[in-house]
């Protein structure tokens, strides 16, 4: 494995968090939205039993996954901090940092550096080539 694709590990791991997370929210609304008709009429309660029930237990299921996926994103930017502060120079440190850890984008990471995108790129790839995967 590259530097840079264990570094697009943590960045890829937190988009697939944002979208469970967004996937949780969808579920607890459709829970919230489950509910008996208030207009008189008798009706089966089954129905909605088992579709909250199921919603539930989609929604535990869920958020577990997720549990799971921030302690091993927690881990594995805790290795990858650990790695970037052995790079000697501080600016090559700033553009892994904030790439990989911060996710932000080149524009925001060249402001940062003082420079244009194109340096900031520059420096990236230096920081590649020092780089040097912890485990």
């Amino acid at each position: 494995m590259t530097p840079k694709q264990y570094l697009e590990q943590a960045r890829f791991i937190d988009k697939e968090i944002s979208c469970k997370l967004r996937q949780l929210g969808i579920l607890r609304s459709y829970v919230t939205t489950m509910t008996s008709r208030c207009d008189g009429m008798p009706r089966g309660e089954t129905r909605y039993t088992a579709g909250i029930s199921t919603t539930v237990a989609r929604i535990v299921d869920l958020e577990r996954e997720i549990d799971e996926a921030i302690d091993g994103l927690i881990t594995l930017k805790r290795d990858i901090l650990r790695a970037i502060d052995a790079i000697e120079k501080p600016e090559l440190r700033l553009v892994l940092g904030e790439r990989y850890l911060h996710l932000k984008p080149w524009r925001e990471i060249a402001e940062l550096l003082d420079c244009d995108i194109r340096t900031a790129h520059r420096y990236h790839s230096a920081a590649l080539k020092e780089f040097k995967i912890i485990s």
